[in-house]
């Protein structure tokens, strides 16, 4: 039997990821590359940072930029989760400062 266990949402999944593999890259934009690791902590910050924004579960958040790598760390820290974990789900439109 292993002790291998399903992640239970895409959350769940980037943690493990960034567990067991940190120094991967997780994708490259631009020249830029960021890790597993990395992508874990930043949509961590995003999560927390909504939060305290006062966003709170069901409200809606929008982004509106050009294609780019912070899109992907946005979404999964906005990304809505059934079991509670570390990111923020989203519902009311509230501006939230860009990261540049």
């Amino acid at each position: 039997m292993s002790d291998f266990q399903e992640p239970a949402n895409l959350a769940d999944m980037l943690r493990a990821r960034a567990k067991i593999r940190g120094n991967a890259i997780a994708f490259e934009f631009e020249g830029r590359q960021t890790s597993f690791a990395e992508l874990d902590i930043n949509t961590n910050r995003v999560a927390n940072g909504l939060k305290a924004l006062g966003v709170r579960p069901r409200e809606r958040i929008a982004y509106l930029g050009k294609n780019s790598d912070i899109y992907f760390e946005l979404l999964l820290g906005a990304m809505p989760t059934a079991t509670g974990c570390r990111r923020a789900k989203s519902a009311r439109s509230r501006r939230v400062p860009a990261r540049t």
